[in-house]
Parts: C-alpha cells; structure tokens; sequence
C-alpha cells in the first residue's frame, strides 16, 4: 500500500499541469448540472404529508391562525 501512495505522490508532483488539467475538467463537468439546480427547504418540503404531527399543526394552524409573529 505504501508503495502505490509513494508512486501517486511521485506522478503528482512531476505532473502538476495534468493534475490541475483532470480537477478543472471534473469541475467542468460537475458545474453543466447546477442550472438545473433547486434546493427546496421549506416545512412543508420536509415533512411527510401522511404524518400524524403535520395534520395536527395545521389543524391548529386554522384554529389559532398562522405561526408567524
């Protein structure tokens, strides 16, 4: 195991423009997709529909009025 450590740390270091040139193409790659991107973190995103707790907060929800200050 050392010794393939030993040979990966040898071929990076005589070989920075590839290994700069392979992380700039990966992050080429990986940065096509986040366009398409959408983090959804609403409460309502977060929890299951069917759950026993949700259906209780809104019945709450319409007797009280909304949660917020």
């Amino acid at each position: 195991m050392k010794n393939l450590i030993s040979k990966y740390s040898i071929f990076v270091i005589k070989n920075p423009l590839i290994i700069l040139s392979a992380v700039l193409l990966v992050i080429l790659i990986a940065s096509q997709g986040i366009t398409n991107f959408k983090l959804d973190a609403s409460s309502d995103a977060l929890v299951l529909e069917g759950d026993e707790s949700l259906k209780t907060y809104r019945e709450n929800e319409k007797e009280f009025g909304d949660s917020s200050f």
